[in-house]
């Protein structure tokens, strides 16, 4: 008996030693949670956070006492806090009480004296003054309805040539501006919300999406020119997508939409804020939803994130609810996502089919169809401390919001928002350099070149003295340099080291310089005197291949393109060899229909010597960016043309001087190459294209075999 006190308090001891290790990681609000919260950082990589909300509790119909629901399809909370659910296999609208303890069910109307029964609604929408908005989809109306079911106003499908006559009115979702005018979500209208005024008259559409230009677009509209009326009626039609839902707040209307595999909407556009005019204001320039997307050989195509619901609470932060992987994304009002959390499955907290959200007070709560009930979710202490900070950084009180970020930080590290708010603060500090540390940290390239910009200007003044002493200094030196010792120095060494190259190799070294300053003089003299060679010019396509990878890896963090990104060292070490090669070899198979006279060698030479205005332009760019912000990036830009220029007329004077071309006979030698080089890689796309699809029509093969037979 003893043994097993002792064993006893051995369990408990260790189980209170747990929950302080949980609770001293910030661990402890996700450790008996059903899933794990993510956000991802600056580089696509998914970063686990403590849980934001945890499932509190699950409320079906029995614990409402109106019988179990079936198949409901809508939610709204209303500002009061009454939560009004659309029962569509019920055939009614459930009004819940805040509390979530007792609701009363609305299935009879009456309108004028006529009794109205609903029939499979899809969505509702409640009113600051009490009225009901509900989509009757199974008789193809919208009933404006008072809490006790006297409808007011039937709305039905609109006789104006705007809408098409040939589709039913199947409205599905509806919101409501302060006005009164309704925003009606219908099936197969993919022009936008149809907008109908108090009264219930038809008044146009609002806010459609745009089709989004894709290759297969592009070639589809270039083919039909060439297509007869029969042809064209059969070839798929490309319109821009439905929106899956709305909600209004502040007199904006947010929608979310689903990207489809036409590509008729990026995942940028999933979640739209559409101002009164319906134009999208949202400046959103990453992704919504998940970033880890899979391809389901079932459907033959990649599955994306499907928002069908959202709501946006009293500080602008989006809660969106995805019917594919079951999460629920919260972004903030600057489109920084804050939690991603939920997923599918049948524990709390966890969802079979969701189809809608909503926020009531702190709770946030979710409507399932495959449960038949409402999730409640609560929010954690670690999503408060979120909340608070990002409230202040959002008001422009960063030092306020100081502590606050570090708090979060403190419990969670990879929280890469707080990194911002930090940086932010220390700017408003005059610490740029622990801003530009914070910045970089997140890859903000934005803010970090402008707290580079204050700490460059810090800096010449703290150090103004010494930079005129070294400048003044430097001056002295070239002066010293061009006129006592530049000549001393040439004999010395052409005594020394030179002399003991041999002079063919030292004449074939000069030629590249040579060929820089006087290009045209430069490659007719190579080629007559026989001058070119392999292994300079191997060399030269070398130090090429190192500067592209310097250029990628060692350029200012400012300008690097790859700061926030993984750097594929293949590709960036393949494509200039590749081009390279393409060329020469597109070059030399031109040469015998235009009767050029260059050797390999000397193509194989000229298009090197061509490449060192561009290395050496490259080189400047990696140095001098360093001292630049991104506002002066023109100047990268003007060194990069002028390097190019000056390669474009290496390129010239060397075709024209090993091939011993006229002017116009150069320029065909110059062009009728790089279109071989486009056709050769286009032929390459081509065929690697038909290999991949042979490779997946025999794994389907396989596939098939096996699952039929095996």
């Amino acid at each position: 008996m003893k043994e097993v006190v002792r064993l006893k308090r051995k369990i408990w001891g260790l189980a209170a030693a747990l929950a302080s290790l949980l609770s001293f990681t910030g661990l402890a609000d996700s450790a008996f949670a059903p899933y794990n919260s993510y956000l991802y950082n600056v580089k696509g990589e998914t970063v686990y956070v403590p849980n934001g909300y945890l499932a509190a509790t699950s409320v079906d119909g029995a614990a409402l006492h109106v019988g179990a629901m079936a198949s409901p399809e809508d939610m709204m909370v209303a500002d009061d806090g009454t939560i009004y659910v659309s029962d569509t296999g019920n055939n009614r609208v459930l009004i819940v009480d805040k509390d979530l303890t007792q609701a009363r069910e609305l299935s009879a109307f009456t309108y004028q004296g006529e009794a109205l029964e609903l029939n499979a609604p899809l969505g509702v929408f409640a009113a600051g003054d009490g009225r009901l908005y509900i989509c009757d989809t199974g008789n193809q109306r919208v009933l404006v309805s008072d809490q006790q079911g006297q409808v007011s106003l039937i709305v039905q499908k609109p006789a104006s040539a705007e809408f098409d006559q040939a589709l039913n009115f199947d409205p599905r979702k509806i919101t409501v501006d302060k006005s009164g005018n309704m925003y009606v979500l219908c099936n197969n209208v993919y022009q936008g919300a149809a907008v109908f005024t108090p009264a219930g008259e038809f008044d146009g559409y609002f806010g459609s999406n745009t089709v989004q230009s894709t290759m297969e677009i592009v070639v589809q509209k270039m083919f039909k020119n060439f297509m007869s009326k029969e042809q064209r009626d059969k070839m798929a039609k490309y319109v821009p997508a439905e929106f899956e839902n709305l909600t209004i707040r502040d007199n904006f209307i947010y929608t979310v939409s689903y990207e489809t595999n036409t590509g008729s909407v990026n995942l940028g556009n999933a979640i739209r804020k559409l101002n009164p005019a319906g134009k999208n204001i949202t400046n959103n320039t990453g992704s919504f939803g998940d970033l880890d997307m899979y391809y389901d050989k079932g459907l033959k195509g990649t599955v994306y994130t499907k928002f069908c619901d959202l709501t946006v609470d009293k500080d602008a932060y989006i809660y969106a609810l995805d019917s594919t992987y079951g999460k629920i994304f919260v972004y903030d009002a600057q489109y920084n996502l804050l939690f991603a959390f939920a997923g599918m499955g049948n524990q709390l907290g966890t969802f079979r089919y969701p189809v809608a959200i909503g926020k009531a007070g702190d709770s946030l709560l979710v409507l399932d169809r495959g449960k038949n009930a409402i999730t409640v979710f609560e929010p954690t202490a670690f999503f408060e401390k979120v909340q608070t900070a990002n409230r202040l950084f959002d008001k422009g009180l960063y030092d306020q919001a100081l502590a606050p970020w570090q708090e979060v930080l403190n419990e969670c590290s990879n929280y890469s928002l707080a990194y911002t708010g930090i940086g932010k603060a220390l700017f408003q500090q005059g610490d740029y350099q622990g801003a530009m540390d914070c910045f970089r940290q997140v890859g903000n390239q934005t803010e970090y070149s402008e707290a580079f910009k204050y700490h460059r200007l810090n800096w010449i003044r703290e150090n103004f003295t010494l930079l005129m002493i070294g400048l003044f200094g430097v001056i002295a030196l070239l002066v010293v340099w061009t006129c006592l010792l530049r000549r001393r120095v040439k004999v010395a060494v052409n005594a020394g080291v030179v002399s003991r190259i041999p002079q063919r190799a030292r004449l074939l070294m000069r030629y590249p310089g040579y060929c820089m300053r006087h290009p045209f003089s430069g490659f007719e003299e190579m080629k007559e005197t026989g001058r070119s060679s392999y292994i300079l010019s191997l060399v030269i396509v070398g130090v090429w291949v190192i500067v592209q990878l310097l250029s990628q890896q060692s350029i200012a963090f400012i300008f690097n393109p790859n700061a926030t990104g993984e750097m594929d060292i293949n590709v960036i070490f393949l494509s200039p060899v590749g081009l390279y090669v393409l060329w020469v070899t597109a070059n030399l198979g031109l040469r015998t229909f235009m009767a050029g006279r260059g050797t390999l060698r000397d193509i194989c030479s000229a298009s090197a010597y061509c490449l060192l205005p561009h290395i050496l332009a490259t080189l400047v760019n990696i140095g001098i960016s360093y001292l630049l912000t991104s506002e002066e990036a023109m100047l990268l830009t003007w060194i990069s043309m002028i390097g190019l220029l000056w390669s474009g007329i290496m390129l010239l004077a060397g075709m024209k001087g090993v091939h011993e071309y006229t002017f116009g006979e150069t320029v065909k030698a110059v062009l009728l190459p790089l279109l071989g080089v486009m056709l050769i890689v286009f032929l390459f796309v081509l065929f690697y294209s038909s290999l991949q699809q042979a490779f997946s029509l025999l794994s389907t093969v396989l596939s098939e075999l096996r699952y039929r037979y095996f």
